[in-house]
């Protein structure tokens, strides 16, 4: 056993390896890969980025859903970030193409298998980023096997493989980045941290737009930074939150410049499609998509049948508990700024009337909590390994992976619906009843398997 759990990033390349060869699957599939891809596609080859010749290529006309802007340019509402992330890859296979005599239309099979590539990578970069926090914290054997727990028991292991053309592998990994940066560069960051972090922040915000609630991580810095200069000697009190105060609005000042820098991209691309700088709501094109600040799906967002977080990915339940007493004693800034950034999340997308996020494995929409759960569950199994044994805790996270696997193969054979509630008594009963459909159809689905690389 010892050997099967010894810490290292050889492991979580291995996991990797592992699951490029069963589950990777790329292509664009679906309005928001087209949506996704399109503007690579655009920008590279047609040097503009009116996505409209990719949505008619893509047969996205039959859904009514071009909609020219003042320019004449498509109102694509789907964010530039995963495509800027995608461009070394797709640039990589755009050259290729060129020096071997393929094809180089920006469509053709090599460029979607570089982009999808691209957020398998990026994923298991921002799982390493993770892990290296939790490892800090509680331990490399701890960090590994929440790392890992994580990822295989939740909706990433999807996005990052099957459906690679989406932005949430990428979100996980923006969100793994900031986090990572910002906690690197405390206690006491200097004028170029700022800029890193508020550089980070406006990646991130490229990705998806609701990434800016990342900065609820400073607020949290901020707020107990106040809080322990107010609490010194009564003489010094005065000089020393006046100062702290004035630092913290210089740093702020470098932040949010360095931010708006990277994040001017966005507002570049929204002034030539949508005619305006800042479009509010751009998914406001499509019927239905609006939002409600009462948040009044926020406990849906968790328990609902449609795709509830916790009924869905039920680790993440156990890694949220985490986020408490464990953390806490180790790091407070740190934990205070975890729970409130996810609860941030969670009232925004509880927002917004897709919250469930249509059709869907999961709640996708989470997956930007990636490096919160590494942390939290890692520091649950950090307070039960002197409670349980390995073995124990070994046997639990592998059957929650179970379970999400089991999940995934009721997806693909369609024992579950694409979107809308679930009835959750027959999904338990299909968990069982789906290992045999996936034995009756085994060779059907590695023919179809193998078909995917000829």
């Amino acid at each position: 056993m010892k050997r099967l759990v010894q810490p290292g990033p050889a492991w979580l390349i291995a996991a990797w390896l592992v699951g490029l060869i069963v589950l990777f699957k790329p292509w664009v599939h679906g309005t928001d890969p087209v949506g996704y891809y399109s503007w690579l596609r655009s920008a590279v080859i047609d040097g503009n980025v009116d996505t409209t010749d990719e949505y008619y290529h893509y047969g996205e006309d039959q859904y009514h859903i071009i909609f020219p802007g003042p320019n004449g340019y498509n109102k694509n509402p789907y964010a530039i970030g995963s495509a800027v992330l995608w461009s070394p890859f797709y640039l990589t296979a755009h050259f290729a193409s060129a020096i071997l005599g393929l094809p180089t239309d920006g469509y053709a099979p090599l460029y979607v298998i570089a982009a999808s590539l691209g957020s398998a990578i990026y994923a298991l970069i921002g799982l390493w980023l993770a892990y290296r926090i939790a490892s800090e914290f509680f331990g490399k054997r701890v960090a590994l096997w929440a790392t890992i727990g994580i990822w295989w028991s939740t909706p990433l292991l999807f996005y990052m493989y099957s459906h690679p053309i989406m932005s949430h592998a990428n979100d996980a990994f923006v969100n793994a980045l900031f986090v990572y940066v910002w906690h690197r560069t405390r206690p006491a960051p200097r004028a170029r941290d700022w800029l890193l972090r508020g550089a980070t922040l406006g990646l991130a915000t490229l990705v998806r737009a609701q990434n800016a609630l990342l900065a609820v991580l400073l607020v949290a810095e901020v707020i107990l930074s106040l809080k322990q200069a107010s609490i010194i000697r009564p003489a010094e009190q005065r000089d020393s939150f006046a100062n702290t105060l004035g630092t913290v609005i210089k740093s702020a000042a470098l932040f949010g410049i360095a931010a708006a820098m990277v994040f001017s991209l966005q507002l570049w691309v929204w002034r030539q499609t949508y005619g305006t700088w800042l479009p509010g709501n751009p998914y406001s094109v499509y019927p239905d998509n609006t939002f409600d600040f009462t948040s009044p799906h926020f406990f849906d967002l968790l328990l609902s049948s449609a795709r509830g977080l916790f009924i869905w990915s039920p680790i993440v339940a156990l890694a949220i508990a985490g986020l408490t007493a464990p953390l806490w004693r180790r790091d407070r800034t740190l934990c205070l700024g975890l729970i409130l950034a996810w609860l941030a999340q969670v009232y925004l997308v509880g927002s917004w009337s897709q919250w469930s996020g249509g059709a869907a494995f999961g709640q996708r929409f989470m997956i930007n909590g990636t490096v919160i759960y590494i942390i939290g569950l890692a520091g649950l199994l950090a307070y039960l390994q002197s409670k349980v044994t390995w073995e124990g805790i070994g046997t639990a996270i592998a059957a929650l992976i179970a379970w999400n696997l089991l999940l995934l193969a009721q997806y693909i054979v369609e024992l579950i619906p694409r979107a809308g509630p679930v009835d959750l008594g027959q999904m338990v009963i299909n968990q069982f009843r789906v290992i045999g459909i996936v034995a009756a159809q085994l060779g059907h689905l590695i023919a179809a398997r193998l078909g995917q690389w000829r």
